[in-house]
């Protein structure tokens, strides 16, 4: 028992030395950047498997939610709740949102710009496969730097609609937690990244705590991934039958 102690001990003050050696010197904001990229999962396709839990403050719904994304044209997404009965299938690309609501026995065809009523924020299609792959949002930023908050390295980058900041955990360069605000509106998203475990040689966050605030209401997505794979053959089927009725 002593041993163990002693074990852990040893590992706990290790990983404390290695760590405030670390924040000795902050890098440059270039370094950084560059080394939060090399831990980024590099896809063509990307699938993911997931259970999930969302509260909107009033009400809670857990379900499944099978995730298809192809590298800058395709995020598709199907929610299945109990005895799986599938609620919801979307299909997105950078200028259509596409969804079918199978509860209510409808679909539309709208602009990429729908997602806002969903989401309650303004994204970019790249913006939104970036947050589903776990990567850095890019915004295009104008200014920038590096800091250190929590022991951790943080980025904060802005361009003249948005704020991103960036937590980066100083030992292996993997994001802890991501922020985007409008700076037009009152209205932000936070994520904290977390559970990352090996995908294709990189770390990925197999868990996600999504927070999304506009104005006075704040909504809350838990996201946990049993099953990630990268670069497989996907298909992404969106058949409308003809009970489904189009809204506008």
């Amino acid at each position: 028992m002593i041993n163990r102690f002693i074990a852990a001990f040893l590992f706990l003050l290790l990983t404390y030395t290695a760590t405030a050696q670390s924040l000795d010197s902050i890098p440059s904001y270039d370094s950084l950047l560059a080394k939060v990229y090399d831990k980024q999962v590099a896809y063509n396709t990307l699938s993911m498997r997931s259970h999930m839990v969302w509260d909107d403050g009033s009400s809670q719904m857990e379900f499944q939610g099978n995730t298809r994304m192809q590298k800058d044209s395709i995020v598709w997404m199907s929610l299945t709740g109990p005895f799986n009965i599938e609620g919801a299938r979307v299909l997105a690309s950078p200028d259509t949102f596409r969804i079918i609501n199978r509860l209510a026995g409808e679909y539309a065809i709208k602009e990429f710009t729908y997602l806002e009523r969903w989401l309650y924020l303004k994204l970019e299609f790249t913006t939104l496969q970036q947050l589903l792959a776990g990567h850095k949002a890019d915004i295009g930023e104008k200014a920038t730097t590096v800091a250190v908050e929590d022991s951790m390295y943080v980025l904060y980058m802005e361009n003249d609609k948005m704020q991103e900041k960036l937590w980066v955990h100083p030992l292996n360069y993997t994001i802890t937690k991501l922020v985007l605000k409008d700076k037009m509106l009152k209205q932000s998203i936070a994520i904290k990244f977390e559970a990352y475990n090996d995908l294709n040689g990189k770390p990925f966050s197999y868990r996600r705590d999504i927070e999304i605030n506009r104005d006075a209401q704040t909504m809350r997505l838990l996201m946990d991934i049993n099953r990630a794979t990268v670069n497989d053959s996907l298909t992404y089927p969106f058949d409308v039958t003809e009970r489904l009725k189009r809204i506008e």
